[in-house]
């Protein structure tokens, strides 16, 4: 467990999802497991989909090529599971001939044999994680008998860390009082030498004031600054 111990202490430093992509391919490695495929569903907006994977292009290649997104069973079953599965090309019961023929082309790509992680939130879509196995049946099956639970922990720390680094994050007030201040009278329509007036400040000192609230909103206008600022309940309408 000094592995996970470490992994979760790197991907808690991660600062992009491509940064715990390769944190995550790494570690797989160590347990096993040559590549990993990663599918979001779960961020309501807009139906959106992040996802990352390290397959070779000789199977990104064959698998567009032929569409077989649209007959993928490991795909399908990892939308609908609620445990952790093992799969393989060996397993055709239920499979459709070309599902068979998907699953061979798989294995011969270095997908012979895998192991997915669904996670199912109450009110949200799924989302799910592969990894995949370039060895023999037999040294697959004995990496998942030592190395299941852990797989099962490091996906869905994977999946929770994925989500937060892919959200849009939440805006923060950074504007000082005083800033806010400026702000809630420029609102009202006054001008610099106003505010000046106003604050007991100099027009040099407003001028500063306005630029450092424009480098923090990020915006270039007074009035796009104010829109921001009403927007986002900085100030009072």
């Amino acid at each position: 467990m000094k592995k996970l111990d470490h992994f979760l202490g790197e991907i808690a430093e991660a600062n992009t999802p491509d940064d715990l992509a390769a944190l995550f391919a790494k570690q797989i490695q160590s347990l096993g497991f040559a590549t990993f495929a990663y599918f979001n569903f779960a961020v309501p907006e807009n139906d959106w989909v992040a996802h990352r994977h390290n397959y070779g292009l000789k199977w990104q290649d064959r698998y567009l090529d032929e569409n077989y997104g649209e007959i993928d069973p490991v795909f399908q079953h990892g939308m609908r599971a609620r445990l952790p599965f093992a799969w393989g090309c060996q397993d055709a019961e239920g499979l459709t001939a070309r599902q068979v023929q998907m699953m061979h082309e798989a294995r011969d790509c270095g997908l012979g044999n895998g192991f997915t992680v669904p996670n199912k939130t109450i009110g949200l879509k799924p989302s799910f994680i592969s990894v995949a196995s370039d060895e023999t049946d037999a040294a697959f099956q004995s990496a998942i008998r030592h190395n299941a639970p852990e797989l099962h922990i490091l996906s869905l720390h994977f999946d929770a860390h994925f989500a937060e680094l892919s959200l849009p994050k939440p805006f923060v007030c950074v504007l000082t009082p005083r800033e806010l201040e400026v702000m809630k009278w420029a609102k009202d329509g006054k001008t610099n030498g106003e505010i000046s007036d106003i604050l007991h400040i100099s027009g040099k000192t407003v001028e500063n004031h306005f630029t450092n609230i424009y480098n923090k909103l990020g915006v270039y206008s007074r009035t796009h600054a104010v829109v921001k600022c009403l927007t986002e309940g900085l100030i009072a309408p």
